[in-house]
């Protein structure tokens, strides 16, 4: 649960109780090596979702793009932010830094360092913590952020303390999946926590340089640019290829990455997109992906 409301549960026990209880929700748990087995991995889950990516969406000039559901939004190069996709975006005179979308909902980090947040209010999840932070990720009924310092902060729906980060780490990345977080520590550890039905939320050693966490799975870039992936391996969503990469995003049952060259590769039931463009970021959502072209403009393609 969100930190403020730990506190107040905490007034609501009796101390020696209360302590237990915040050391076990406070701690982070000992990141494993690769080689460690995932607990209750599992693979092959049936899915309805067909890999055929509809002809390129064109959105427009973007600096950034996240895809959510069925939220999808874009930061524009005058700082404003316009959702292409979902039933609002923020007034257009307000500048942001970050877009970040998550399930009908997206959130933004204001040129103040302050978070806000639009869509649905489920679980209060568009009531951002106050204070300035340095970014933001939305997951699908959840949200993190990280303040200057790298101290993590967490609110939306608590399930399986997916929104309570431990609080002995600091994290230089932060990333709300569907149903777990995780962060990235400066050594390159990956700090995971919520739930574990198919291993997604294990900690990990490393060393990674970068993390994209999923609705039920996670992957990590090695230092040598080759991808690792645990979780839900539905359709192959925690099988990446071994093709050096220098970006990665996770969705629901895919992932893509983002070569050398600009080129966008994904594994999972997300079809690669059809096209010879080059690109500079991608991101994945649920049955939808987005991509910006070394231009600026941004190309999206659905799967069925």
């Amino acid at each position: 649960m969100p930190l403020k409301n730990v506190f107040a549960f905490k007034r609501l026990l009796p101390a020696a109780l209360a302590a237990a209880f915040l050391t076990a929700c406070s701690v982070s748990p000992a990141p494993l090596p690769e080689s460690a087995p995932s607990p209750a991995a599992i693979s092959d889950i049936k899915s309805e979702i067909i890999a055929h990516p509809d002809v390129m969406d064109w959105v427009g000039r973007l600096t950034q793009v996240s895809v959510g559901n069925p939220y999808a939004c874009g930061l524009l190069p005058d700082r404003a932010i316009h959702c292409f996709r979902g039933e609002s975006s923020p007034d257009p005179g307000i500048a942001f830094t970050q877009v970040t979308s998550g399930n009908e909902f997206a959130c933004g980090l204001q040129d103040d360092g302050t978070i806000l947040c639009w869509g649905e209010n489920r679980y209060d999840i568009l009531d951002a913590p106050g204070g300035q932070f340095a970014s933001v990720d939305a997951g699908k009924r959840h949200a993190c952020a990280l303040d200057a310092r790298g101290n993590a902060v967490c609110w939306g729906w608590n399930k399986d303390n997916r929104a309570t980060p431990p609080l002995d780490a600091t994290f230089v990345d932060i990333q709300a999946g569907g149903t777990h977080s995780c962060g990235l520590t400066q050594a390159g550890a990956l700090i995971c926590w919520g739930s574990q039905w198919a291993g997604q939320a294990v900690s990990r050693v490393g060393p990674y340089k970068r993390m994209a966490v999923g609705e039920n799975h996670t992957c990590a870039l090695r230092m040598d640019d080759t991808v690792f992936c645990q979780g839900n391996n539905e359709r192959g969503a925690s099988d990446p290829p071994q093709t050096p990469f220098t970006q990665i995003s996770a969705g629901k049952a895919h992932a893509c990455g983002l070569d050398s060259t600009g080129q966008v590769e994904c594994w999972g039931v997300g079809a690669s997109p059809a096209t010879s463009a080059r690109f500079t970021s991608v991101s994945v959502g649920i049955e939808e992906t987005c991509a910006i072209r070394v231009d600026g403009y941004a190309e999206c393609w659905r799967n069925r």
